[in-house]
């Protein structure tokens, strides 16, 4: 039997401690991600002033590959949200569509794009979403609710 005047269950948000919430944000991955894709594919080519020196080739590229690691980005915490779904299958296959997307809109609209900046975008996009999946791997519990079923 149930006691009424039992006090309700303590709750435990999910991703309580401060570190985990802002390591397993959107918002932090994203401006991570995209500060990464710009130490690695761009000031490396046009040095600390980018903006200056860049192209438009370049430029157009940069702007694409921004938005592709969006869109990945968000298709893949989506996808993690399935219970029982192994997202670190999806990282390899989402990230090649979406670039793939992104080379046929570049045709298709023909515009002028950079193969080395695309490359290094693509492999930026593909190492910060299977580290961002790691690091989330470790803090992520998966939780799974129990329905209580009484005959009737």
């Amino acid at each position: 039997m149930n006691n009424p005047i039992q006090p309700p269950p303590s709750y435990t948000r999910r991703h309580s401690r401060l570190h985990e919430r802002l390591l397993l944000s959107f918002p932090f991955q994203f401006i991570i991600g995209i500060t990464l894709f710009i130490c690695t594919a761009i000031i490396p080519v046009w040095g600390i002033r980018f903006w200056e020196k860049i192209d438009q080739n370049s430029s157009n590229t940069a702007v694409g590959a921004v938005i592709v690691f969006g869109i990945v980005s968000f298709a893949l915490r989506k996808l993690l949200r399935y219970p029982g779904a192994q997202s670190v299958a999806y990282v390899l296959p989402v990230t090649t569509f979406t670039y793939g997307l992104l080379i046929i809109f570049f045709f298709i609209v023909r515009l002028m794009y950079s193969n080395y900046v695309m490359l290094l975008a693509y492999a930026t996009t593909l190492s910060w979403c299977y580290v961002g999946y790691f690091i989330g791997n470790r803090y992520r519990l998966t939780r799974y609710a129990l329905v209580p079923f009484e005959k009737l």
